[in-house]
């Protein structure tokens, strides 16, 4: 099972509700799901592919959990990562 598998199946069965809460901002999965996309797109169109290794390194949470989505919907993400 992939990491991120859970992800994808809450945002499938309840995309309106909250997949991540930073502060008092609420992100929804679908809203999440969107944003991972199109950085899965990016990254795509930019030669990223199964096996590459990723790395990201930020304070804003929705950047990084986005990028941990985008790059596990291309096969680039590894289990070993630091919080």
């Amino acid at each position: 099972m992939n990491l991120v598998a859970p992800f994808w199946k809450n945002a499938d069965r309840d995309p309106s509700r909250p997949a991540l809460i930073v502060g008092r901002r609420q992100v929804s999965y679908d809203m999440l799901r969107g944003v991972a996309d199109r950085v899965a797109t990016r990254l795509d169109e930019r030669g990223l592919v199964r096996g590459d290794r990723v790395t990201c390194s930020s304070r804003n949470v929705l950047v990084y959990v986005t990028t941990i989505l985008a790059s596990a919907r291309l096969g680039a993400f590894r289990r070993r990562f630091a919080l």
